[in-house]
């Protein structure tokens, strides 16, 4: 298994590295050979100086290859990786350039494979005479190059083995004024799994939960359900008596019952992204491993001044995005005197998180608590590096109900603004509380011959 230990840093679009004589454009262990990885090639083992155009144990991978021919065979190589670096080696002609014999082929190295490599080892380099004459390159999404010269015919070329896979995880070689040999790297097996093992946030949930407020802690009160209800004389709300008119019902019981009950659909997520410039990005199939955060209570009864925390959960997702459907549910019994008025909330404290990031760091960097990208092949054998990026979550806590007294003149205000209103047992909206009472008196006194002003009688609440 192999750990890198130096945390990777994010390429310069479009840098450029010139593999010049006797110099290693990247470091040479980014082409040591691991139990993943078979390598494969051709040409001289003496010309020009070695060169490594590798990154995949960064987990950046090679999506193009350009090569440049001339009488002599292929006199340079042009290698772009997946974090937009890309490196050349041996000698590019960039003026007048017969196109014929400089060609370049893209891909994306984890969807389309190389179909076909073949070098011919019969270039002119001063040496063995086994630098290369010509290469052939195809992929499965069409990309080819045919570059090269020299009499071909009498020359066997050597098919490369691209393996089981066709994945090019990157080359080495020699060069110097050409390519004197060429090596490819692919993976030997199949990926079988992507992972993020132990992913530790920034801030830590400790951190959040120190600070001051529910605000800063990313927490919000949101109300769910409210009720006011109003009991205008001697009246019982009851499943039994929800079918009848219950204008009509009247000195049954000196306290009412009043029911607060409804559910909501909610849906708590987590969105996990990467930042990193790695191939093996985040997507369907990429498990990732977290403590993250869930809201919970320090103590005592939930309230509006109650402090929330995030409280420590192991997750496991092997989706980008997680998203659940939580149903929401609350039940509540309040009773209220004759005369009197009572309102009813439902409310859950919605927790997000907006400014956290997540980081990776390999097990020989010292710091072991940091996770990393985890890629294990078929025959077990495991890829490792560094990756960071962000991490958002929106979770709720449990509903809170409640139930205070009001005045009569509170909720008549509500019921004009539209809010959930029962007078006696009855929905009210946008009028006066009491008006359909006395519309139902004046209708009975009319038709009795006998007009009377119509009153409310005493009022222990002032009327807005």
């Amino acid at each position: 298994m192999f750990s890198l230990a130096k945390v990777a840093s994010i390429a310069a679009v479009g840098l450029l590295s010139f593999a010049g004589p006797g110099v290693l454009a990247l470091p040479e262990e980014n082409c040591e050979r691991t139990d993943y990885i078979h390598a494969t090639g051709e040409g001289s083992e003496s010309g020009g100086y070695a060169f490594c155009g590798s990154k995949y144990k960064e987990g950046i991978l090679v999506k193009a290859l350009e090569a440049q021919a001339d009488d002599n065979g292929v006199r340079g190589i042009i290698v772009t990786f997946t974090d937009n670096s890309y490196e050349q080696f041996g000698e590019m002609e960039f003026k007048d350039v017969d196109y014929s014999r400089r060609q370049k082929a893209e891909f994306d190295p984890l969807v389309d494979t190389v179909t076909r490599a073949e070098i011919w080892a019969n270039g002119n380099n001063h040496h063995d005479g086994r630098a290369l004459g010509r290469l052939v390159f195809e992929t499965s999404n069409g990309g080819r190059i045919d570059v090269g010269s020299g009499d071909t015919d009498e020359v066997t070329p050597k098919r490369l083995d691209i393996g089981r896979t066709g994945m090019l995880m990157g080359i080495e070689g020699r060069s110097g004024a050409n390519i004197d040999q060429l090596v490819l790297f692919f993976a030997s097996y199949p990926i079988k799994k992507r992972s993020i093992e132990d992913m530790v946030l920034s801030p830590t949930i400790e951190e959040i939960n120190f600070r001051q407020s529910n605000s800063e802690r990313g927490f919000a009160v949101e109300y769910l359900d409210e009720v006011h209800h109003v009991v205008s004389r001697n009246f019982e709300v009851s499943r039994a008596a929800a079918a009848a008119d219950m204008e009509e019902q009247n000195n049954l019981t000196s306290e009412t019952t009043i029911w607060l009950r409804g559910e909501k659909h909610v849906t708590e997520t987590t969105a996990i992204t990467k930042t990193s410039s790695d191939t093996f990005h985040l997507g369907l199939g990429f498990e990732f491993k977290a403590k993250v955060g869930i809201p919970f209570i320090a103590s005592g009864e939930l309230t509006t001044k109650t402090d929330m925390f995030w409280e420590h959960k192991e997750e496991r997702t092997s989706t980008e995005t997680s998203s659940t459907e939580v149903v929401k549910a609350w039940q509540q019994i309040a009773s209220a005197e004759p005369q009197t008025a009572i309102r009813c909330y439902a409310w859950a404290f919605e927790g997000s998180t907006q400014d956290i990031t997540w980081e990776g760091k390999s097990p020989g960097a010292h710091v072991d608590t940091w996770g990393q990208v985890r890629i294990e092949f078929e025959n077990d054998a495991v890829l490792e590096y560094p990756a960071k990026g962000d991490y958002n979550t929106a979770q709720y806590s449990r509903v809170n109900t409640f139930c205070k007294e009001e005045s009569i003149a509170e909720a008549e205000d509500a019921a004009m603004r539209g809010v959930k209103v029962y007078e006696n047992g009855k929905r009210i909206m946008n009028r006066a509380i009491g008006e359909r009472s006395r519309a139902k008196a004046k209708r009975k006194s009319n038709k009795a011959g006998q007009p009377r002003r119509v009153t409310d009688g005493p009022r222990t609440e002032p009327w807005a």
